[in-house]
Order: C-alpha cells, then structure tokens, then sequence
C-alpha cells in the first residue's frame, strides 16, 4: 500500500500534509484491519437476510398451518351435514297443529 501511495503523489509527496497523513495511517494500520471491516460488513448484512429468510419461513408454515386447519374444519362440516342429512327424520304428525288456519288469523 505504501508503495502505491509513493507511487499516486509522486517524488513530491512529503511536503503534502495529507500523504503523510496516509502514510502514517498506513503505516499504522494493522494488516487485519480491512478483514476485519469486511467481516463486520458481511455479518450485518447476513444477519439481516437470515432474519428475514427466517421470517419468510414461519409465514409461510403458519399459511400452510391455517389452510390445513381450515380444510379439517371443513371436512368435519361436511360429515357432520352429511350425517344430519342421513338421519331419519320423524314423520311431521303434527301438521295439523302448524296449519294456518282462518281463527289464527
């Protein structure tokens, strides 16, 4: 690095106060310090996208738990009104009672 900072300001770079400044900084600066920027980098955005995958999974087995749930309510739904239908239903002996008739009126 040093040397491509030699190489940027030229033979005249030490009386400018901003290549020093690099070159100190440079200078300085550990060999781990870039990798250890990129990790933090890469683990917040990793982080991020496992949550949201994470997220994304328990939505849709939540859908899939609702929807099985409503098919099973369903299908005791229709046994039960298929077993109301198949029961026998009494004889109506008591239609002469319900009739209308002209004093009820």
């Amino acid at each position: 690095m040093l040397a491509l900072l030699d190489w940027i300001y030229g033979p005249n770079g030490y009386g400018d106060q901003y290549y020093l400044l690099m070159r100190d900084f440079l200078t300085v600066m550990p060999w781990w310090y870039g990798y250890f920027w990129l990790t933090m980098i890469t683990g917040f955005f990793g982080f991020r996208y496992l949550r949201k995958a994470a997220v994304r999974h328990a939505t849709v087995r939540r859908a899939k738990q609702v929807e099985s749930r409503t098919k099973r309510i369903i299908r005791a739904q229709k046994i039960q009104n298929a077993v109301r239908l198949a029961r026998r239903a009494p004889t109506n002996d008591n239609a002469s009672m319900t009739a209308d008739t002209a004093l009820a009126g």
